[in-house]
């Protein structure tokens, strides 16, 4: 499925799972949205975990 990733990450103390998770999203969004010549959202909010 060519519309997600999957990645271990393990947070250490500076970071949580969430503020890394808000990074790699909004960076990967505003990226994209320049490229495509878009603005706004490009996903919806939260991500999901599997422990």
């Amino acid at each position: 499925m060519p519309d997600h990733f999957h990645a271990i990450i393990q947070p250490g103390e500076e970071f949580n799972i969430s503020i890394i998770m808000n990074k790699i999203k909004g960076n990967f969004g505003n990226k994209y949205n320049k490229i495509m010549g878009r603005e706004g959202k490009l996903d919806s909010p939260g991500f999901m975990t599997k422990e």
